[in-house]
């Protein structure tokens, strides 16, 4: 095979991430009339975080290897698809993303660099990976703000109706989607991602329009 047929088949398998929906914005109830963003605009959406923080602040890490691992983070649902924790197959997740890279890359010479990272972002022991899964997080915490009221309860998933922890937080007041992704994620925030996720919760709304 050419090599320009090896990247074109690369990135028609790629493309598929530009249509597929985040799953888990559907099994928390977004109204059918809304749109679910999809992996590719999460992708985006993390990096937006990454560059506006990095523009505003000076770091200490290599941000070089933050944007790759963000770009290459949800790369393996181009063939697995969104799995989410009420999917049966989520307890392999892991496992499934990585054979589905090694598959995905395995004819490619810079193969073993592309998994490094992958592998980098997922184990989080870096401070650059720990950045970017910061990044994650917080991305779809936002996202969670934007979609404000677009959620119906009764289309919930029913694991998610009936997860004690979600019950209990909804005894504390945290009634929205949105609050309870951002007490789900607040302990995994440092620094500047904790500032960003008091300055989010405070605000009265949070849009996109």
């Amino acid at each position: 095979m050419k090599q320009v047929e090896k990247i074109f088949q690369l990135y028609s398998v790629l493309h598929k991430l530009k249509t597929l929906p985040r799953t888990g914005w559907i099994h928390w109830g977004l109204k059918p009339t809304v749109r679910a963003e999809s992996v590719a605009e999460h992708v985006f959406g993390t990096c937006a975080l990454a560059t506006s923080i990095f523009a505003t602040q000076k770091q200490n890490i290599n941000m070089e290897r933050v944007f790759t691992m963000l770009a290459l983070h949800e790369t393996e649902e181009a063939l697995i698809g969104d799995l989410t924790p009420f999917q049966a197959e989520y307890a392999s997740k892991a496992e499934l993303a990585q054979k589905a890279m090694a598959e995905l890359f395995a004819n490619y010479m810079n193969k073993d660099q592309i998994l490094a990272y992958v592998h980098e972002f997922d184990s989080r022991t870096t401070p650059e990976a720990q950045f970017a899964y910061m990044c994650d997080k917080l991305e779809a915490v936002i996202q969670a703000y934007m979609y404000g009221d677009a959620f119906d309860p009764t289309r919930m998933h029913e694991q998610l109706k009936t997860n004690a922890e979600l019950q209990a937080m909804e005894k504390e007041g945290y009634t929205s989607v949105a609050q309870k992704f951002m007490q789900y994620g607040k302990s995994c925030y440092k620094g500047i991602f904790q500032e960003l996720a008091k300055f989010i919760e405070e605000k009265e709304s949070v849009s996109d329009k």
